[in-house]
């Protein structure tokens, strides 16, 4: 009879080493790391629209609204672009001439859902191509021609370089003539996110807009620019434009002229998520570790009431 309380005794000391060497791992799971180390995805980029170098019109302001996608995907967030410009030409003549809105886009990304181009409110009929060419050319700054000359990527696989799509379409605008030209598509960006073993202790989402292809229109005014922040990526962590807060989740940049540079942000998810996850796992860890003394006290209090 001992030697059988013995044997349950021990499968339940057993029992409770194992419980507990499993909350240990997941709570604080193995990495192969020694400290916590970021795990990134690169994300895709937008392109402001791009013109000849000779093209007379200018551009007398442009509005661009950035507004993240309210859902995020298992690895990614999204964009949506909206590129709104008061174009007017003052030369004495029609001007006729094409025009370039592309979006570079990340390895395996499905391409932008939404897509539209107006002019002064009604549709335009727009051109979808692809192209391809070495990243370094692309942020470089390539003229409308040569990113129209980029390699076409073939059916069984991406040509080396950035796969970029464009919208490709014609503006007409007569002599003195002002008109609205808005421009609808998206980007996206994968998470940057850094762990501890299993468990993420952030995620981040850097956005890339290159506003320097507007250089090449013949004078360009005003711009606004209007970032809209979501529940899934509510914290604005960096900027390379000095962007200001005008409401919850809402940021502006004015300036009189096109700024020098790009614009690159970055993106972060809640910590609330975070510290739910820890407090989840910690809950059910404590919730366990108390059963395993409730049990080993029962145990401890039969084996003396045997004994006696």
């Amino acid at each position: 009879m001992v030697s059988m309380t013995m044997i349950f005794l021990s499968t339940k000391i057993r029992f409770s080493f194992f419980c507990l060497l499993f909350i240990g791992i997941w709570l604080f799971p193995l990495s192969a790391s020694a400290n916590a180390m970021p795990s990134t995805w690169a994300g895709t980029g937008g392109l402001e629209l791009w013109v000849a170098e000779d093209c007379p019109v200018e551009v007398e302001r442009e509005r661009l609204t950035l507004r993240l996608d309210g859902r995020k995907t298992r690895y990614t967030l999204g964009c949506g672009i909206e590129a709104v410009y008061t174009l007017h030409n003052p030369a004495d003549t029609a001007c006729s001439f094409p025009a370039v809105f592309p979006v570079v886009l990340a390895d395996g990304q499905p391409e932008p859902g939404a897509e539209a181009v107006r002019l002064d409110g009604e549709p335009l009929d727009f051109e979808i191509r692809s192209v391809s060419h070495p990243e370094e050319e692309i942020w470089d700054g390539l003229t409308a021609e040569e990113l129209l000359e980029g390699v076409v990527p073939t059916d069984s696989g991406r040509e080396d370089g950035a796969q970029v799509r464009l919208l490709l379409f014609q503006l007409e605008l007569g002599p003195g003539e002002t008109r609205q030209l808005s421009v609808e598509t998206g980007m996206l960006a994968f998470m940057e996110q850094e762990r501890l073993g299993y468990l993420p202790l952030s995620t981040r989402y850097t956005f890339y807009y290159y506003l320097s292809p507007a250089r090449y229109w013949a004078d360009f005014g005003e711009i606004c620019i209007d970032l809209r922040l979501s529940d899934a990526a509510p914290l604005l962590v960096d900027s390379s434009l000095d962007l200001f807060p005008v409401a919850p989740g809402r940021y502006l940049y004015r300036g009189g002229s096109l700024p020098e540079g790009e614009l690159v942000f970055t993106v972060r998810s809640s910590y609330l998520m975070t510290a739910v996850i820890w407090l989840n796992r910690l809950g059910i860890a404590a919730a366990l570790v108390l059963i395993i003394r409730k049990s080993l006290h029962r145990i401890r209090r039969g084996k003396i009431n045997k004994r006696v």
